[in-house]
């Protein structure tokens, strides 16, 4: 089964304090099983530059399966996206399928990268 990787769950905060989803995950799992590659609120710019080795390691971790027919949604901290992006890359031999969400038609469309595809 393929797999839709999030690189951070979005969510808010309802007005009753509680954290909530930002998506409705349904539109994901026509794509696969849903999993995030990291939690709301645990990073900040500080974090992250202090730390980057450690995070591209938990990106490398969450992505060392990420094959032909997973997908990335990049969605969180553009310094996370720009990590997970990296390590599905070298997972999956250059190869990443992206879902990009289209406000038009309201639904996610494939993006496919191919980062050996000049060579």
């Amino acid at each position: 089964m393929s797999r839709v990787y999030v690189v951070q769950e979005p969510l808010k905060m309802s007005p009753t304090g509680v954290a909530v989803p930002r998506i409705n995950y349904a539109t994901l799992t026509p794509f696969g099983e849903v999993r995030f590659c990291f939690t709301w609120g645990e990073i900040t710019d500080r974090t992250l530059l202090d730390d980057t080795a450690s995070y591209l390691e938990r990106a490398r971790l969450a992505l060392a399966t990420f094959g032909d027919g997973d997908y990335l949604v990049p969605l969180g901290h553009p310094g996370l996206i720009a990590l997970c992006t990296l390590a599905a890359a070298e997972a999956n031999e250059g190869r990443i399928a992206l879902l990009d969400w289209s406000r038009v038609n309201r639904a996610y469309r494939v993006v496919q990268i191919d980062l050996d595809a000049s060579a």
